[in-house]
């Protein structure tokens, strides 16, 4: 208090405003609440309460990717790319494509696709779980520390087996495996060879005929490092995205029924139902209705695609009879 002043009794709530307005610099009176303000949730100015105007909450997509939280319920082509164990990543060092060629012409061509086909068949099915299909799988091929690693790296969403590694070995089996005997091969050595190709994926020696022009550039010219890269990023996207209905029904909608009728139309192509029908004696359409209702109800029920091969293939016989 100034020296000289002196204060009533009555004048404590007029001090206490004074004291108010010196310290906040006097609140406006056209404020409708409270000078002092709540904290809320969110990045603010750093040493006050202000929020960072246009700042967004950042969710970590499957991918790694940071990604604002309005956006996260939309997965990006990126997020659908699966990661798979490879050779060197479990100490194997990196053998080459042709040592799986040599692997492979001592295994049976009919039990290799036969093994390739249900293992593929197990980690597509919709009631069982992926993960514990490849760690099933790799507990009775491996062991003691490889075990170990190969299960470690499946439990944090790494792949031993994929659509795509799976069908490429298949491809692989129909050029270099013998033929005339019975016999399948061994688990191990199937597992060693998708260890192999995994480090190969994307690589120019994992194919070994000329890669199609993707229209790919670097520096003006076309570039096949590039082109098979881009190639395996599609397949590895395509084959490890989860199977949507109403999409799958609308492709084949569009690619088997109304453009060959638009190419017909317009003097090209050929007749697709004509071909069928004369080569089959049953109506193409009719197939089509028929399986697409059993694929839908098949996956309604969880049951996947194995009621519509059957469905389809009792259609066609009855049919032919």
């Amino acid at each position: 208090m100034a020296q000289g002043a002196s204060r009533r009794p009555g004048d404590s709530d007029e001090w206490i405003q004074r004291a108010v307005r010196a310290w906040t610099g006097g609140e406006p009176s056209g404020l409708a609440g409270s000078y002092l303000a709540v904290a809320r949730p969110g990045p603010t100015h750093p040493g006050s309460t202000l929020p960072v105007l246009g700042a967004r909450e950042l969710t970590t997509q499957p991918s790694g990717l940071l990604v604002p939280t309005s956006a996260h319920a939309s997965r990006q082509p990126i997020d659908l790319i699966g990661l798979v164990i490879s050779s060197d990543d479990v100490g194997l060092g990196a053998p080459t494509m042709e040592d799986v060629a040599a692997e492979l012409a001592r295994c049976p061509l009919g039990g290799t696709v036969k093994v390739l086909v249900q293992l593929l068949v197990q980690l597509k099915d919709p009631q069982g779980s992926r993960r514990d299909v490849e760690l099933a799988f790799a507990a009775e091929v491996f062991s003691d520390h490889l075990l170990g690693q190969v299960q470690t790296r499946i439990r944090n969403g790494e792949h031993l087996f994929t659509a795509h590694n799976i069908l490429t070995l298949i491809g692989y089996a129909l050029r270099h495996c013998y033929t005339g005997e019975d016999g399948e091969p061994e688990l191990a050595s199937l597992a060693w060879m998708a260890l192999v190709l995994n480090e190969h994926l994307g690589t120019e020696s994992e194919v070994s005929e000329p890669v199609p022009d993707l229209g790919l550039r670097i520096d003006g010219e076309p570039n096949e490092r590039a082109s098979v890269l881009a190639a395996d990023m599609v397949a590895n996207q395509y084959f490890n995205a989860e199977l949507d209905i109403a999409s799958l029904v609308a492709r084949f909608q569009r690619r088997w029924r109304e453009l060959p009728a638009e190419d017909l139309a317009a003097g090209r192509g050929f007749d697709l139902d004509g071909i069928y029908r004369s080569l089959v004696g049953v109506p193409l359409g009719d197939v089509i209705d028929f399986a697409t209702r059993f694929v839908g109800r098949g996956h309604a029920r969880g049951t996947g695609t194995r009621p519509c091969c059957r469905a389809a293939q009792a259609l066609v016989a009855a049919r032919a009879a």
